[in-house]
């Protein structure tokens, strides 16, 4: 069989026709924004200057040099020995046969030869009194139940010694009670003085050492009461502490009577300083309440 040959090529096709404008596009989306920058690294600290140089401190003065102590003195010598005197008044004396009547500008003891009245006689030379000692028996008294009793607050140390001077040695024995409602009712029934009539009911003026010192809450107007020359004492509460009081009142029960001295303990108004003679102190020494040593 016989193949043909294959023919001319065709003419190229004519433009097809512009297609329709195409759909406008949708907006894009917003960019996003950039990443804040990096903060700048900070530059470093420079170096510390150089210290400066130190101030010079100034010098302490030097400390003065302490003095020397002077040399002790010698002892004195002891001068001779003085008379006894006529009063007792912390180793202030007056010559004998006078007592103290005050004080000078200049401190020194003025004496006098001037005696009360009432000033208990001197005994005659050579009946001196030896010295000897006196037993207080303080007691308080209270209610017959033991209520209302009184407070005993004696200065038992000034006592002693003012009445060692005297050459008495004073001895407190311990505080004693006394149960007794009659007498603590006198200070309500009383007509007098209340401490002087309870003194009187106690009774006892003649019993012997010790000395009874009673202390009541009885009232009145005076400090207390005390037999003269014998026993038994009773003093207000609130003065048992007043030592010019109790001095005074003792001194009655060791046969001292009142003098016109202003100075003197026996002073019906004893000044706190009160002194006694010695002729007072003899006298008090040869009280029955006064036992020898």
């Amino acid at each position: 069989m016989t193949i043909g040959t294959a023919g001319p090529a065709g003419a190229d096709g004519a433009d097809g026709a512009d297609g329709q404008p195409g759909t406008p596009g949708a907006d894009g989306s917003p960019g996003v924004d950039g990443a804040d920058g990096v903060d700048g690294v900070n530059g470093s600290t420079g170096p510390d200057g150089p210290e400066g140089p130190t101030g010079a401190t100034r010098a302490t003065g030097l400390t003065g040099a302490t003095g020397m102590t002077g040399a002790t003195g010698g002892t004195g010598v002891q001068g001779p020995q003085g008379e006894a005197g006529n009063l007792l008044l912390a180793g202030m004396i007056c010559p004998d046969g006078e007592f103290l009547r005050g004080f000078d500008a200049s401190g020194n003891i003025i004496c006098s030869s001037i005696i009360g009245d009432t000033e208990p006689p001197t005994p005659p030379p050579g009946e001196t009194n030896p010295p000897g000692f006196l037993r207080i028996q303080p007691i308080a008294i209270c209610r017959d139940d033991g209520t209302q009793c009184a407070t005993i607050d004696l200065d038992q140390a000034g006592v002693i010694r003012f009445w060692q001077q005297a050459g008495i040695t004073v001895e407190f024995l311990p505080p004693q009670t006394l149960n007794d409602s009659s007498i603590l009712d006198l200070k309500i029934t009383s007509m007098g003085e209340p401490c002087n009539d309870m003194l009187v009911a106690l009774g006892g003026p003649s019993d012997p050492a010790p000395l009874k010192f009673y202390v009541a809450n009885c009232g009145g107007g005076i400090a207390g009461g005390s037999w003269t020359g014998a026993n038994g004492i009773v003093i207000q509460d609130a003065f048992d502490h007043f030592l010019r009081v109790v001095n005074h009142l003792i001194g009655h029960n060791l046969g001292l009577v009142h003098v016109d001295d202003p100075l003197n303990l026996m002073f019906a108004s004893p000044p706190s300083d009160g002194v006694i003679t010695d002729g007072q102190a003899n006298i008090a020494r040869g009280s029955a309440l006064v036992e020898v040593l």
